[in-house]
């Protein structure tokens, strides 16, 4: 009889679990890339979890589910498209507790992307005050209808102490409902998450909050060197890296600062393993602050300043943003600066004087940086004001700072849209407090060789406005030059940028084409085929690609047959192109030493396929990072070989990241499913 009446009350409880669920926290959006995504959520009540998911609102046809029986639900979506957007539903397989139009998420865009991402960026957010809440709302009438792609916490996301009833009430119910149902967090800790104890700093697991709360790419899944630690991580979205820091905690006994540390070496290692255009680096402890803390006065800032500042501007970082100080500051374009404030120089440190507003006013250009991962120099941003706000140590503002307020609270927000970042202050009263741009590679020289009186197209090198010679304003114009050499002009207007194209038209060139085309495969690969009646005096052929139309790279280079007076067939199998679309020049060089361009084409591959991606190529140091993105979830195999044929690598992956080292030479990495080979690539070790 006893038996039978706790049957009944287990039974009853199971029941009123299942029927009587209440969402607590959540839902938020974790690990995003290009293929999946996780999706968490907390209910009062342990339950299963089911999240049903499609492309159109209302029609969610796929479904995930999990049986075993929570309260803090995870679950990861898989197989998704890159760049695609989703509406998602979620809560056991009996009740749904949310799924209305904005439970929606968009998936990480392909590397080569070059449309806009946008991202913004919480310091010291989570106070549960006024400010915290007028930041919120400043920004979300701000961004209006337009998603963001990346949430970054910078530290101190709930004060004072990190634990779980101050996340609950100072963080995750004051933006759970707005933005972390449809915007992908990538969080960083602060002094704070550690309950502001040095106690706590080798800790990852309670009183420690902040490692229950969130799931986060330890592994590389979302690109980057896998760190094995949630502590510190990079991800990469579009050709943007991004690298979360953790300079509170410690390994062994060593902080972020200590040259040996096991975080310090990781960081070198992973920013040397970048290929990304853009690099943007955060942390909780700024090296350069006159907030409510003092970079001069502060161990840890100092240290930061002078350990790990050279390391960031040595591998060309772009742009770092922290928190901790509650106010918001940004600095020139500087490098080399790693002692106190004192010391700072504009001679010295300052690469560029321009205030980088670039509205035309005077001294504002764009800051102007290359892709080269060089010592270019950094742009330093605290962004501690989210939530916390205000502060002024002596000799505020800081001498490096081009802006600094801690009056009004804000949020730091940034746009890359392919070689362009425009970056704000958003404050609390909804105003713009601050903005800069930031440019690679624009400003540019080209010569080109071409067929007189054939349409040739020019792009300018950068996003903005564009006064082309002639008078169009477009960013890119088609000319139909006569035999002669011609040179043209863009500008943006504004004496900042400016492009000048030579464009040498000729009547006759050693090279009768007669076909150049390209079509992709069933491999999945792009067939490139051109053939010639005739070549005298043709050196070679150099067949180039590129994801824009504007910046080409060399994939093959074949020699000619200038004594030949025949047809001649030439062919070049691509087979690992990009994602999207794909652009392939045809150029030929003639005995002389003189160039023209035979010839471009496109074509536009499927998102949906299996590749491999591998970096950097070559590799100064040994160390190759290989990534697979396989959106089938098919099983696929990795082989590697040395010049000499012998297998160095031989493994069955999936979506998988690997990073390993090689000694000095050429190899080569195949992928294939059974006997049908997806991509292959050669790689060199310096």
């Amino acid at each position: 009889m006893k038996n039978s009446i706790y049957t009944v009350i287990f039974y009853s409880l199971v029941h009123l679990s299942l029927q009587g669920q209440t969402l607590t926290r959540g839902p938020y959006l974790q690990m995003g890339n290009q293929n999946a995504i996780t999706i968490r959520w907390r209910t009062d009540v342990p339950t299963n979890s089911k999240v049903s998911f499609g492309t159109i609102a209302g029609n969610l046809s796929q479904n995930v589910i999990d049986n075993n029986t929570v309260t803090e639900h995870e679950v990861r979506l898989t197989n998704l498209t890159p760049d695609t957007k989703y509406y998602y539903s979620f809560g056991s397989t009996t009740v749904v507790l949310q799924g209305d139009a904005d439970n929606h998420f968009i998936t990480t865009p392909p590397l080569s992307t070059k449309r806009r991402i946008r991202v913004v960026g919480f310091g010291d957010s989570g106070n549960g005050s006024q400010n915290q809440r007028d930041v919120r709302d400043a920004f979300l009438s701000f961004r209006g209808s337009y998603s963001t792609d990346v949430m970054l916490l910078m530290g101190d996301n709930a004060y004072s102490y990190g634990t779980n009833q101050e996340y609950q009430d100072y963080f995750f119910n004051v933006y759970q409902s707005n933005l972390l149902k449809n915007t992908k967090l990538y969080s960083g800790v602060g002094n704070h998450d550690y309950g502001n104890s040095e106690a706590n700093t080798e800790l990852r697991t309670d009183p420690v909050h902040y490692y229950d709360c969130f799931t986060l790419p330890k592994n590389g899944e979302c690109g980057g060197l896998p760190s094995g630690t949630e502590a510190y991580y990079s991800f990469d979205y579009g050709n943007i890296h991004f690298v979360m820091l953790d300079s509170y905690g410690t390994e062994g006994g060593k902080k972020l600062y200590d040259s040996t540390s096991t975080q310090a070496l990781w960081l070198k290692a992973d920013l040397a393993a970048n290929s990304r255009q853009w690099t943007v680096v955060t942390m909780h402890h700024p090296p350069y602050t006159k907030g409510s803390h003092d970079s001069d006065a502060e161990g840890d800032l100092a240290l930061i300043r002078e350990k790990i500042n050279p390391i960031l501007e040595r591998f060309g970082v772009d742009l770092a943003i922290f928190g901790h100080s509650h106010v918001f500051e940004r600095s020139f374009l500087i490098k080399e600066h790693y002692g106190q404030e004192s010391t700072f120089s504009t001679i010295d440190h300052q690469v560029t004087s321009s205030n980088a507003q670039y509205d035309g006013s005077p001294n504002s250009c764009p800051i102007r940086l290359t892709s080269q991962k060089t010592k270019h120099g950094t742009v330093y941003v605290v962004a501690g004001s989210s939530g916390q706000i205000g502060g002024a140590a002596s000799g505020y503002p800081h001498n490096a700072m081009f802006y600094s307020d801690n009056q009004i609270g804000g949020v730091f927000y940034f746009e890359v849209e392919d070689n362009r970042l425009d970056a704000f202050f958003l404050k609390a009263n909804g105003t713009v407090g601050d903005k800069f741009t930031m440019m690679k590679d624009a400003g540019v020289k080209k010569t080109l060789t071409v067929l007189a009186n054939q349409p040739t197209t020019l792009t300018a090198s950068y996003f903005g406005n564009y006064n082309w010679t002639g008078g169009t304003t477009t960013r890119a114009i088609t000319i139909t030059p006569p035999l002669g050499t011609h040179t043209l002009y863009v500008s943006d207007g504004l004496n900042c940028l400016a492009d000048t194209f030579v464009v040498n038209a000729v009547s006759v060139i050693p090279v009768e084409l007669i076909d150049f085309q390209i079509h992709t495969t069933n491999q999945k690969t792009v067939l490139v085929e051109w053939k010639t009646a005739s070549e005298p005096q043709n050196a070679h052929f150099v067949l180039e690609r590129s994801a824009d139309g504007n910046h080409f790279e060399l994939l093959t280079k074949q020699m000619g047959h200038p004594l030949s007076n025949k047809p001649l067939s030439y062919s070049f199998e691509d087979k690992l192109p990009l994602e999207g679309i794909n652009y392939y020049r045809l150029s030929q060089t003639d005995s002389d030493g003189k160039t023209v361009v035979l010839g471009v084409r496109s074509v536009i591959l499927n998102e949906n396929n299996a590749h491999l991606y591998l970096y950097p190529n070559p590799s100064t140091d040994g160390l190759v990072k290989f990534e697979v993105a396989n959106p089938q979830g098919r099983i696929r195999h990795l082989t590697i070989t040395d010049v000499a044929g012998k297998v160095v690598f031989n493994e069955n992956v999936e979506n998988w990241a690997l990073s390993t080292r090689f000694s000095t030479g050429i190899y080569f990495a195949k992928l294939t499913e059974g006997d049908k080979v997806v991509a292959v690539q050669k790689f060199v070790v310096q």
